[in-house]
């Protein structure tokens, strides 16, 4: 049983950015290098019309690094698939700041540290390599941004600070974390994270502006229950060259097109989503080898607020009655009531919550619907009548009421995604 009409607002702000590969000035060193060295710098060029001029290039030709156009005057230092089409992003230093079109360089100091720099001369990101013997940057086969030092030894790797991807022999420890994109398209940091949690355990979190919840593995069920162990303290796992992925907490996977000789890459996508993706040699496109989650409506978050999540047969999110869409091009952003409250909303709220009368509000149900959020109430053994009340006095803003087929009464303080338990899913997504 919903209470609908409920007056709460969930919106989020996001900058739409395209994300397209451009091409550098040359200082001291020629495009597609294999390396760059200590006291040179890049100069970012506004104007070129070349879509996949780089910096450094690996030596199987398999990774780029350069610049990104990510918006009009906008750019962020990237590591690229350029096999792939659409030229990838596998790693960025500045996601969550884009450096100015104009004066901007990426400089490789003499203090033996790498910076980007602003316009302004400010970093908006730096290694951790000052005061060291640091010689040269090398981008390797395996798509790794390192800086050594005249031995040849490594002082710092792109592979210890990950963005959204994990590479073939990458680690992933406890330092690392993959966190999403904030929509499709955009660089930007998003809602989704994949990590070791303290009890050794590999989870995605979702991190939402109101709540947190974790949401993979199935997080009411034992770690048994869902093939996993706590007493690994290791926290390690790698992506294997053929396909197959381990974890110290004992979860595996395999790739459905398992094997070597096959460009792959896992990415937590901006939907909440771990997907495995296979490139394929002819067309140069991505398919998705391997994925965490078939039924996506069990994703925290990926409809927004206010909304139900379902299957028709492919994912569709909808409206809760009395809600509209906040924005129809972003549904994580969730929905607003579409009438407001008046000035006297309280003194008749306490009017109703001793009456039966329902002029100012409904009562929808919702059959085979979950909603998921903090409990802050739960109530046993209630009528239909009294669920109405308790809803009553309340603020609706604040309120979702469940009832259950044991008269068993939910109440919640955040009135988050519903998921239509009925309605499978019938592509692979």
């Amino acid at each position: 049983m919903v209470a609908t009409r409920a007056a709460y607002i969930f919106s989020t702000s996001i900058s739409l950015l395209l994300l397209i590969p451009v091409a550098l000035a040359k200082d001291h060193h020629t495009h597609g290098t294999s390396y760059l060295e200590r006291g040179s710098s890049v100069f970012i060029e506004d104007d070129t019309t070349t879509n996949t001029t780089t910096i450094l290039a690996s030596p199987n030709g398999l990774f780029a690094c350069g610049f990104y156009k990510v918006a009009t005057n906008a750019f962020v230092f990237s590591i690229w698939f350029h096999g792939s089409s659409a030229k990838t992003i596998a790693w960025t230093a500045n996601r969550d700041a884009p450096v100015n079109g104009r004066g901007s360089r990426l400089t490789f100091r003499k203090d033996g540290s790498m910076a980007l720099l602003n316009y302004d001369g400010t970093a908006a990101w730096s290694t951790s390599t000052t005061a060291t013997r640091a010689s040269r940057a090398e981008l390797l086969d395996s798509g790794s941004l390192i800086i050594v030092d005249p031995d040849g030894r490594s002082l710092w790797t792109s592979f210890d600070s990950q963005t959204d991807t994990l590479l073939p022999s990458q680690p992933m420890t406890r330092n690392i974390k993959l966190v999403s994109a904030s929509a499709r398209g955009l660089l930007y940091s998003g809602f989704y994270t994949l990590y070791f949690d303290s009890d050794n355990e590999l989870r995605l979190i979702y991190n939402g502006p109101d709540i947190s919840s974790i949401y993979w593995p199935a997080p009411f069920n034992q770690p048994w229950v869902n093939g996993r162990t706590t007493y690994n303290s290791s926290r390690y796992a790698v992506l294997e060259q053929t396909g197959k992925f381990v974890a110290s907490d004992n979860f595996t996977f395999d790739a459905s097109d398992l094997g070597d000789q096959v460009m792959r890459r896992l990415t937590l996508d901006f939907d909440g989503n771990l997907r495995l993706y296979s490139l394929d040699a002819t067309s140069s496109d991505w398919s998705v080898s391997w994925t965490a989650f078939r039924r996506v409506c069990d994703i925290h978050g990926l409809c927004g607020k206010n909304s139900i999540c379902k299957y028709r047969p492919k994912l569709e999110c909808s409206c809760l009655e009395g809600f509209e869409v906040v924005d129809t091009s972003d549904w994580s952003k969730g929905r607003t009531p579409n009438v407001n409250k008046t000035a006297n909303w309280d003194n008749r709220r306490r009017h109703k919550a001793n009456s039966t009368a329902t002029q100012d509000f409904s009562f929808k149900k919702l059959a085979e619907t979950d909603f998921y959020g903090y409990d802050s109430n739960y109530v046993q053994q209630v009528s239909i009548l009294q669920c109405r009340r308790m809803c009553w006095t309340m603020l609706i803003a604040k309120l979702l009421l469940t009832v259950r087929e044991k008269a068993r009464v939910i109440q919640r303080s955040t009135f988050l995604t519903a998921r239509a338990l009925h309605i499978l899913p019938t592509t692979f997504i």
